[in-house]
């Protein structure tokens, strides 16, 4: 009788024991003033399998790009092309087109409803809620080095599966964040996003508010749109010699073979081989684009809500229209999910941006320029990361193109107007138009995906200023900072003021006669390293 007395009654005291326990851990409070930071990074790698490790077996990463041979496709794609070109007929193209994205994206693509049809997500390892959360909010000490502010900038680490509805990602961090405020006993956080994040981020900030925010960076962010998938997804695609001629020469490099990639391209434009040929291809892209792309794209990524959220706001009906034209009732579970992010999240971005700084939430941008974006998109001379232009990542933002600066008369009338000081010194960026003047930061000659540490500095210390640093508090730290990159820390490199002799651009201007010069001596260089590789070492 009393065994039977006895379990209930320690049954119910394990019960209210742990749920003193909770309440405890709910209630825990944290007085200091170092907020937690929440950091929503970019993109994870998608695994075919997202419960076990890559391995031989083929749990590879998807989608398959690194299967591609660049030089085997091109043997199929040009005569397929010239062929249907000649035929007026592009559908043998259009289908070799579907297939090839058939077999690359495959397992990455979702389904008709904007859903996974497999196992495939991000490695189990990286999904918070199967993994413990502890209090790591607390700085180990000052932080003098980028090092050192990349560990204490990174230790909430949001994870998440880039392909999914933004809008049901953000259920899920909303769910991250109050577990964050429990474990550390803060009722309020501080985020940092990069890329992809600022499209989760704002998406929460749409749906549940921003009433436990402290400040937010926004870094390199595509939230409102890419120049890339802009031009993709409406099929304005379009082949341009000189951004062709200028995208190849502003990228650095000690490969021979690279350097003379670099000579061919300079001196087919000089000799107007290379307009030719763009003329040549131009012709047809715009047919390209409105028969081939729609449907090669919805054997790829626009069964993916999260790509949808990389089409600018004032793109996306052309878009949609262009990519599901008579398919919507075939669609219509993912064409639900695309159209409630743009009308909930994409239309009102800058109304929520704004509405931060008024309710006392301390915001700051930083954006990549010093690159033209690839040459196949609109208006390619545009100062950007080589895919997001340096407007779409800091809203409001005035650039001068790739390769010029502003005319005297924009710059004596901007000094009229008090705006010299947010004037770059190399005269191509303008931030006195921008969103937050005072707390966007710049930075020259750093491409989308590179993410070095000394740039987490920057934004450690405005998140630990709370709320007080702006482009003017630290001679560290203007509002415009060139990148060099560090041999001995590639991954560290360092930032320094821009200044008055730095040009708007890394394009070389050639001489023809300079041109042919250093194509033959880097073609010779390159014999003789395939002759006697030995005598080179």
């Amino acid at each position: 009788m009393k065994k039977r007395i006895l379990s209930p009654l320690l049954l119910i005291t394990v019960l209210l024991y742990s749920f003193s326990l909770d309440a405890f851990a709910a209630g825990n409070s944290c007085d200091c003033a170092n907020a937690p930071i929440i950091y929503v990074r970019g993109r994870t790698d998608i695994l075919l399998d997202k419960d076990q490790a890559p391995d031989a077996e083929g749990n590879y990463t998807l989608p398959k790009t690194d299967d591609i041979d660049v030089m085997e496709l091109a043997k199929q794609v040009v005569p397929m092309y010239c062929m249907d070109y000649l035929k007026d007929d592009f559908s043998e193209f259009t289908q070799f087109v579907c297939d090839w994205a058939d077999e690359v994206f495959g397992d990455f693509a979702l389904d008709q409803n904007g859903c996974l049809t497999n196992n495939s997500g991000i490695r189990r390892s990286l999904r918070w809620r199967e993994n413990r959360l502890t209090d790591r909010h607390k700085p180990g000490g000052e932080v003098t080095t980028p090092q050192q502010a990349s560990t204490e900038l990174y230790k909430y680490d949001y994870h998440y599966d880039y392909r999914l509805d933004p809008l049901e990602t953000a259920d899920d961090l909303h769910d991250y964040v109050e577990a964050v405020k429990a474990v550390t006993g803060h009722q309020k956080v501080k985020f940092v996003t990069r890329c992809n994040g600022g499209v989760i981020l704002l998406s929460l900030f749409a749906k549940y508010g921003w009433d436990d925010v402290e400040s937010v960076v926004i870094y390199n962010s595509i939230a409102r749109g890419t120049a890339a998938t802009d031009s993709v997804f409406t099929g304005q695609i379009t082949l341009d010699a000189q951004g062709a001629d200028y995208f190849a020469d502003q990228f650095e490099g000690d490969l021979l073979v690279y350097e003379l990639i670099r000579d061919v391209i300079s001196y087919a434009k000089a000799t107007y081989q290379l307009d030719l040929l763009f003329d040549y291809y131009n012709l047809t892209l715009p047919r390209i684009g409105r028969e081939v792309v729609p449907p090669g794209l919805l054997h790829s990524i626009a069964t993916c809500p999260g790509f949808w959220a990389m089409v600018s706001a004032d793109r996306y009906e052309e878009a949609r229209e262009l990519v599901f034209g008579e398919k919507e009732e075939e669609y219509a579970g993912l064409l639900e999910k695309i159209d409630r992010y743009h009308e909930q999240v994409g239309v009102r971005i800058d109304g929520i941006l704004r509405q931060l700084g008024e309710d006392g939430v301390s915001v700051a941008f930083v954006a990549k320029y010093g690159f033209q974006l690839y040459p196949v998109t609109e208006g390619n001379d545009r100062q950007s990361d080589t895919i997001v232009t340096c407007e779409q990542q800091a809203p409001g933002t005035t650039a001068a193109p790739v390769g010029e600066t502003f005319s005297e008369q924009y710059l004596n009338g901007q000094e009229r107007l008090g705006n010299t000081p947010y004037i770059s010194p190399d005269k191509s960026i303008n931030a006195a138009t921008s969103m937050f003047p005072e707390t966007t930061w710049y930075i020259k000659d750093l491409t989308h995906d590179y993410f070095p540490s000394s740039v987490d500095e920057l934004m450690y210390r405005f998140l630990r200023s709370n709320g007080s640093m702006t482009v003017f508090s630290y001679e560290k730290f203007p509002q415009f900072l060139l990148y060099s990159e560090e041999e001995c820390a590639p991954k560290t490199g360092f930032l320094e003021p821009v200044t008055e002799q730095a040009t708007p651009n890394s394009v070389r201007s050639r001489s023809l006669f300079t041109i042919l010069r250093d194509m033959f001596r880097h073609l010779f260089q390159l014999i003789k390293q395939w002759i006697a590789p030995e005598s080179n070492e």
